[in-house]
């Protein structure tokens, strides 16, 4: 007999995939957190395999079991597909952006959420996934996707959540981050200004920010004359979600540190810049001039 496909199957090994990535996430990070963010963090952890192995005494009997009370998410509640006995996860059809609100159909609680990034089907695969992004906020009924203990921003992609509620369950979402526009339609092309040696460097931490890197591909030289850092700024969009998420983490909170200092013959410059964690790390940032535009050469 054949197990392995069914959903019964895939459903425990997403349920115990969550829980696994949960606790490396604080054996891995606990030595820095402090215990504002530690302790709920562990509270977290322990509802999380509660939620995943006991009912709540809230919970509704006639719903399914992973969706025990309703989430909206920009405007669209999601919806279980199918057998809901065998339902790994309610979805959400239209993309959100990264800052979506999220409303959820029960009174204002203390809400805990953590988020995986997975493939299309749902499935969280180790090997290629950052660590799980951790939302606590205290009596609400509604959060945002960006309000995340790290502070971090999701990149355009798919998501498996677990929104966790002391005295209504587990409900776990599916939804997919768009990188800008209106769902169903192709995202507005962003537009660096290489005019100027400063607009090159700001694009780096608007891309951080925004979780948007694919602009940033535009900013490798057609010379290919830089260095493997520039390359893989550069190159983000396409890296493993860890490197993604280390990539904001450093730059999100970045900015232009004064006034760019061009060569004589015009053909290079450098901008001193911020970055880091708190934004407060100083680097400069070597460019070049081709074709009437500024590329990232080195730092």
């Amino acid at each position: 007999m054949e197990f392995g496909g069914s959903p019964l199957f895939q459903d425990r090994k997403i349920r115990n995939r969550s829980e696994l990535d949960a606790f490396e996430f604080f054996w891995q990070d606990g030595a820095v957190m402090d215990h504002h963010r530690l302790v709920p963090a562990l509270v977290l952890v322990t509802m999380i395999i509660l939620g995943s192995a006991l009912k709540s005494p809230g919970q509704d009997s006639k719903r399914p079991r992973i969706y025990p009370f309703d989430v909206t998410l920009n405007g669209e509640t999601a919806k279980v597909k199918g057998d809901p006995e065998y339902a790994v996860f309610a979805k959400v059809s239209q993309p959100v952006s990264s800052d979506a609100e999220m409303v959820l159909g029960v009174k204002p609680e203390t809400v805990f959420v953590n988020i995986f990034q997975c493939s299309e089907e749902g499935v969280i695969n180790k090997k290629n996934n950052s660590h799980a992004k951790i939302i606590m906020v205290p009596n609400t009924d509604r959060v945002k996707l960006n309000e995340t203990m790290d502070g971090s921003v999701l990149a355009p992609g798919f998501y498996l959540m677990n929104i966790v509620l002391r005295n209504r369950g587990t409900s776990r979402v599916l939804f997919r981050v768009d990188s800008g526009g209106k769902a169903g339609e192709n995202p507005p092309k962003k537009f660096i200004d290489q005019t100027k040696p400063e607009g090159v460097v700001s694009a780096i931490f608007e891309a951080a920010k925004s979780g948007d890197c694919a602009p940033l591909k535009a900013l490798l030289p057609p010379s290919g004359n830089c260095d493997g850092d520039v390359k893989r700024i550069c190159g983000v969009a396409e890296a493993d979600p860890k490197s993604q998420s280390n990539f904001r983490s450093f730059f999100q909170k970045g900015k232009v540190d004064g006034k760019a200092k061009i060569s004589a013959d015009g053909k290079k410059a450098q901008v001193n810049f911020l970055f880091g964690a708190d934004g407060t790390k100083t680097e400069t940032m070597n460019l070049v001039k081709e074709g009437g535009k500024w590329y990232l050469a080195s730092f």
